[in-house]
């Protein structure tokens, strides 16, 4: 009995986690992948032959322009991340081209972050202030 009420509570669990930008999603495949939060500002990952997406709820807690630096160290291959409104719609693109953007944020809306990666090897840290 008690399993089953775990295994019906994991999905609830999971997306109270996700909803509030502590778990991340998506599809990928690598040789070797290693990322991690540098505090409450930042991303790093390091990675090898990377190719899919991730996607992570962004919560900003002030209404302010923030401004975004995408930092990249590739072999080869192509990394970019993209920052989407509630309804999906890309509001600003890093890529190794334009490793710097800003936008005005709610502080009640909720953000996406999706990370792109095509057959990547090397590093990125993105950050914003």
């Amino acid at each position: 009995m008690k399993v089953i009420l775990i295994v019906a509570l994991l999905p609830v669990i999971y997306y109270v986690l996700y909803i509030n930008g502590y778990m991340i999603t998506g599809s990928k495949s690598a040789k070797a992948f290693v990322g991690k939060n540098r505090g409450t500002n930042a991303f790093w990952a390091q990675f090898v032959e990377c190719s899919g997406t991730l996607k992570k709820v962004a919560r900003f807690r002030k209404e302010k322009e923030y401004k975004f630096f995408l930092d990249v160290g590739l072999s080869y291959g192509n990394v970019a991340i993209e920052l989407l409104d509630k309804e999906k719609n890309v509001i600003m693109s890093l890529t190794p081209e334009t490793p710097e953007g800003s936008i005005t944020v709610d502080k009640k809306q909720r953000y996406y972050m999706v990370y792109k990666f095509e057959n990547a090897t090397g590093s990125y840290e993105m950050r914003w202030e």
